[in-house]
C-alpha cells in the first residue's frame, strides 16, 4: 500500500517538473535563464526567498531538533519567523534605497575595489554551498525514510531533480 507522504511527494515532483518544463519553454536567451529576464516582480521574489528560508529552517532544521529534543525545543518554531522579520526590517530597506539586490551587490557599490568583487563572489558561494549542503542532507534524509532508500542514493536523487529545475527551468524554475 501506498503511503499519502508517498503520494504527496510524487505529486510535489511533477509539479514541480511541470513549471520547469513551462518555465523552459519561456526561457530563450541567456538573461532569460540567469536572471528570468527581470520579469520576476519583486512580491515574487520575495515570497520566493521567504518560503526557501522558512522551509529550510522551520521544515527541516526545526522538526529534526523536536525529534531530538522534544516538546522542550517549541520555542524554536517562533524563532525562524522571528529572524525573517528582523532580516527583513534590518537589510531589505537599506538593499531597496541604494538599489540593489543583494549584499554582495552593496559591498562592491560602496567598496569599488576588485579584490571586493572577488571576496563578494566567493563568499557567496561559499555560503551557497553550505546552504545547499543542508537542505540535500535534510532532504535526503526525508526521502530516505519515506522511500527506504539508503541515504547516499537519496541524497543524489534530490541532488539530481535540483540539477534538472535549474538547468532546464533556470531561475523561473527556482523562483516558482
Amino acid at each position: 500500500m501506498i503511503s499519502i507522504g508517498i503520494v504527496c511527494f510524487l505529486v510535489t515532483v511533477a509539479l514541480t517538473l511541470a513549471i520547469t518544463a513551462w518555465a523552459s519553454r519561456k526561457s530563450s536567451s541567456r538573461e532569460a535563464m540567469y536572471a528570468a529576464e527581470g520579469k520576476v516582480s519583486g512580491g515574487q521574489n520575495g515570497l520566493a526567498i521567504a518560503g526557501d528560508f522558512m522551509s529550510a529552517t522551520t521544515v527541516l532544521g526545526v522538526v529534526g531538533l523536536f525529534f531530538t529534543g522534544g516538546v522542550d525545543t517549541m520555542i524554536y518554531f517562533i524563532t525562524p519567523p522571528a529572524a525573517m522579520c528582523l532580516i527583513l526590517l534590518w537589510t531589505a530597506g537599506p538593499l531597496r534605497r541604494l538599489g540593489r539586490f543583494t549584499l554582495g551587490d552593496v559591498l562592491v557599490a560602496r567598496l569599488a575595489e576588485p579584490k571586493m568583487r572577488v571576496f563578494s563572489g566567493v563568499s557567496t558561494i561559499v555560503i551557497s554551498l553550505i546552504y545547499l549542503i543542508a537542505q540535500l542532507v535534510g532532504a535526503g534524509a526525508l526521502v530516505s525514510v519515506l522511500f527506504g532508500l539508503t541515504f547516499n542514493l537519496s541524497v543524489i536523487v534530490v541532488g539530481a531533480l535540483m540539477a534538472i529545475y535549474i538547468v532546464f527551468g533556470g531561475r523561473l524554475a527556482a523562483t516558482w
